[in-house]
């Protein structure tokens, strides 16, 4: 190890690569960067959500996978983000390679956009008009994809209309029942009465962007999603 003839190895390798991607993607608003998996040696494998690997402490790892998942708020930021992590990529330890691959663009971007605003506004409206509090557009970089994506732009759209919870992919996932009424109520038509027992309640925020991000294979392989 660290010998003209060994080199650094996959591991260090890639360790080198995913803190630069830490340290230059976190500088940039709206996107993030979470490499979920990682597994290296002599052998090394990703098959879906499971990872295995083989190896001896005497020996150089000769391979090292990571699989991840990128978000972000627009195309463009997508794109800056991609040249970032490729030009990383190839700043290569010594007798090292690696390879970033992109496993397609699952989720489009759905920025903010005017037509997004004034829906919203139309919605917070109906939720006031029904006796509830305000709504207001949430932070995108602690939601999700959405479907909605697919379609906005350029239809203006909303997301994230549905209860309120906690522990989101975790065993501890759960929903807060007493929030369905209300999401029921404000999504009634304006002139139906509100229930008055309702009154005063506050309304989950609203996603009005989001994004997402795509990973497999050689020394080491970076896959994102």
């Amino acid at each position: 190890m660290f010998s003209a003839a060994a080199g650094s190895g996959s591991v260090y390798e890639a360790a080198r690569i995913l803190t630069a991607f830490h340290d230059q993607l976190r500088t940039m608003d709206g996107i993030t960067c979470n490499p979920a998996i990682i597994t290296g040696g002599t052998e090394a494998a990703i098959d879906g959500v499971h990872a295995t690997a083989f190896g001896k402490t005497n020996i150089i790892a000769q391979r090292t996978l990571v699989k991840g998942d990128l978000r972000f708020l627009s195309a463009a930021q997508l794109a800056e983000a991609k040249a970032r992590m490729q030009a990383i990529v190839e700043k290569n330890l010594p007798r090292t390679t690696a390879t970033l691959r992109f496993d397609g663009d699952r989720y489009p971007a759905m920025a903010p956009s005017s037509g997004n605003y004034a829906l919203l506004a139309q919605l917070d409206q109906a939720s006031r008009d029904l006796g509830f509090s305000a709504i207001t557009a949430f932070d995108p970089k602690a939601r999700g994809a959405g479907d909605v994506s697919f379609v906005s732009p350029p239809l203006p759209a909303l997301d994230g209309l549905g209860l309120r919870g906690e522990g989101a992919h975790a065993p501890g996932e759960n929903a807060d029942l007493a929030t369905a009424p209300r999401a029921r109520e404000t999504h009634r038509s304006p002139d139906l009465p509100a229930d008055p027992l309702k009154s005063g309640r506050t309304v989950p925020p609203i996603q009005i962007c989001s994004a997402f991000f795509p990973g497999h294979p050689a020394q080491p392989a970076l896959s994102f999603r």
